[in-house]
Formats: C-alpha cells, sequence, structure tokens
C-alpha cells in the first residue's frame, strides 16, 4: 500500500494494484436502543469524516438508515503516517 513506504525505502517500488482486488466494503452498525457514547462518535468519524452527527442521531431517532458516499481510501486527505493509532480512549 502506498501508505506503508516512504521515500527512505530505496529498495521498495510500489506497484499499481487497482482492478486486482475487489472492492472492501464497511458496515457501521449502531444500535439505536444505546447511548451514541464519545468513543463511538469518534470512531465514525474516522471511518466516515464527512459524516454530520446531527444526520446520524436524526436517523438513529427516526429508524431510518442513513446512506453515505463511500469514498476510496486514496481520496481522503486525512489519512496520513502521522496518524496515531489511537485517537480516542475507551
Amino acid at each position: 500500500a502506498e501508505m506503508a513506504i516512504d521515500g527512505s525505502d530505496a529498495d521498495l517500488v510500489a506497484l499499481p494494484t487497482l482492478g486486482l482486488f475487489p472492492l472492501c466494503t464497511t458496515w457501521l452498525l449502531i444500535r439505536k436502543d444505546r447511548v451514541l457514547r464519545d468513543y463511538a462518535e469518534a470512531l465514525i468519524r474516522t471511518l466516515i469524516p464527512d459524516i454530520d452527527l446531527r444526520d446520524l442521531r436524526r436517523a438513529l431517532r427516526d429508524d431510518a438508515p442513513l446512506q453515505v458516499a463511500a469514498q476510496h481510501w486514496s481520496q481522503r486527505q486525512d489519512l496520513s503516517r502521522q496518524m496515531p493509532l489511537a485517537e480516542f480512549q475507551i
């Protein structure tokens, strides 16, 4: 993956893999009878940075599915090698 190498790895090359692997879909299921905790909101914001949490809460309240446009990880501007592995505490 592009994020696994950097310029100092002179003996490694990145090969294009577009079309080699099927798309992977992530499903996020939330129980409507539970309180949506801060750490759960943080995880959702990490997975879906463009989501408006008010829309999410409204969908939970109204028992309606929330349609979110899929975004390829390579299009995400917020992903970087400096991103910490754990952004929230449980």
